[in-house]
């Protein structure tokens, strides 16, 4: 089974905050928030793990990437959009994971944004 986490968003309501990170990415207790949902993803049914983002954040998740590939299996996917106006939105992302990556498997999808306590 794979995984496809979302995190292709703009995060403009929380500007300034988000301006130049994504809200994936902001901390909280030194933890991002991906890293508190990828936690809560079951590895043992998962073999691989896309995420997909958004041009203008795509560095800043390569070099988060850097930090978690050796502990999980994790393909970072730009979606080639710039702005808010030329979004993919969340289905249109999912489509272009699994044209991508000709995925013909059954599929965990995630929001990348959310922090929450229950098991997967």
């Amino acid at each position: 089974m794979k995984c496809i986490i979302l995190c292709a968003g703009y995060a403009t309501r929380l500007y300034p905050l988000t301006e130049n990170t994504p809200k994936h990415l902001l901390k909280v207790n030194d933890k991002t928030i991906l890293d508190y949902v990828i936690e809560k993803i079951p590895m043992k049914n998962i073999d691989q793990i896309y995420l997909v983002t958004n041009d203008k954040f795509y560095q800043n998740f390569v070099e988060w990437g850097k930090t978690v590939n050796k502990k999980y299996p994790i393909s970072i996917l730009n979606d080639n959009t710039k702005s808010n106006d030329d979004r993919l939105g969340s289905i249109g992302d999912v489509n272009f994971v699994i044209n991508q990556k000709n995925i013909d498997d059954d599929f965990l999808l995630v929001s990348g944004d959310n922090i929450f306590n229950f098991s997967l």
